[in-house]
């Protein structure tokens, strides 16, 4: 579906050359770098995840939104607040964890529906609020 060499954009349409993409436990880890400024680009898709319209700081991520595929199709991606390739798939699948336990114990206490967007506090992210 995607491969190293392949044209993406993300969710402002930016065309993203791929480098990189790594599969992990709940999705994968595209890496790669922006056609016009040659920045690095780095977003994890876990599987589960739809796409939508940005939502910034939702569950510890800096945004959640999507990325569009060569092929046109859209799938949903969330970003970290760091860009560090020595990041690997194994931590961003261990945050995505988090994140799924913590919308987990938000649906049973009845806080909020299914995937969506709650900034975090103190209480719920006592690692990421410093």
């Amino acid at each position: 579906m995607i491969e190293v060499g392949d044209t993406i954009a993300n969710c402002d349409k930016d065309s993203i050359v791929v480098d990189e993409v790594l599969t992990g436990k709940h999705g994968l880890l595209i890496r790669g770098k922006f056609t016009d400024s040659n920045n690095l680009y780095e977003g994890y898709h876990p599987s589960e995840l739809p796409p939508c319209q940005t939502l910034n700081f939702w569950y510890g991520w800096r945004s959640r939104d999507f990325t569009t595929l060569s092929n046109g199709v859209r799938i949903g991606s969330v970003d970290i607040s760091w860009l560090d390739p020595r990041c690997t798939i194994e931590e961003y699948d261990k945050e995505w964890e988090r994140t799924l336990e913590t919308i987990r114990l938000e649906q049973i206490a009845g806080d909020t529906p299914p995937m969506q967007s709650r900034p975090f506090t103190e209480q719920s992210r006592p690692d990421v609020i410093g």
